[in-house]
């Protein structure tokens, strides 16, 4: 079992998790569709640009158990789905 965490945008918010619970990320025990989500500021500034400032947005971090036999296509569909170039994200296995 894992437990996967991303960052996203409440623009995409709905539709990422959709997509995340479609590889079966988000099952525990009888039910599906499970997470934890908290709103939150994320802070960035964009290297390759002529900004010197720190830029802050809105962003949800979600946090969703993930099964062994899952989790690949979780963090593929994560990563194929996700309005950033880059999405972040962590996982980590846990005993459940």
């Amino acid at each position: 079992m894992y437990k996967i965490e991303f960052y996203v945008p409440e623009s995409h918010l709905d539709e990422v998790k959709e997509i995340m619970f479609a590889t079966g990320a988000g099952k525990v025990g009888s039910c599906d569709s499970c997470c934890w989500q908290t709103k939150g500021i994320t802070q960035y500034r964009l290297i390759d640009e002529d900004i010197t400032d720190a830029e802050q947005d809105e962003e949800w971090k979600v946090e969703m158990l993930c099964a062994d036999d899952c989790i690949q296509g979780a963090i593929d569909a994560l990563k194929a789905n996700h309005p950033y170039e880059e999405p972040i994200y962590q996982y980590w296995e846990v005993k459940a």
